[in-house]
């Protein structure tokens, strides 16, 4: 994960999922502008997922191979 080195998160004891998803609950809880841009990407991220995968959001289905 070149990028995290890149941005010195790789050498922290917590990974760093795990630190952006912290930054992100943080931000959003006092940062309207910051949530309202989280909820758009979420929902592009959804809806990239149905086209992909037509019902795979409703059904709580994983994008597996066949």
């Amino acid at each position: 994960m070149e990028i995290f080195k890149n941005e010195g998160l790789a050498e922290f004891e917590d990974h760093p999922e795990k630190i952006f998803h912290y930054a992100k609950v943080e931000y959003a809880k006092t940062d309207h502008d910051f949530r309202m841009a989280l909820q758009h990407q979420e929902d592009m991220q959804v809806s990239a997922i149905v086209r992909i995968q037509p019902g795979a959001v409703n059904k709580g289905k994983a994008i597996v191979p066949k």
